[in-house]
């Protein structure tokens, strides 16, 4: 076997790096925002059975975003 799976060294003599890093698909503000408007369109669910009298719903939405 002549080398199966290994990469050479590259043309201007050096071998080749991999480099481990992040590669994030949202910012941290992108992230929060997601999660703000997450929590607030379910919030419009939420508050449709609170008005129906279902007001305990009102209680799990907030620790679905307190601990989401």
């Amino acid at each position: 076997m002549s080398g199966a799976g290994f990469m050479g060294p590259a043309p201007n003599g050096e071998r080749n790096r991999r480099s481990g890093s992040r590669n994030d698909s949202l910012t941290c503000a992108g992230a929060r925002l997601f999660f703000a408007t997450t929590c607030l369109f379910s919030l419009s669910f939420a508050l449709l059975f609170v008005i129906q009298g279902f007001w305990p719903i009102l209680l799990f939405w907030a620790l679905d975003c307190a601990l989401g």
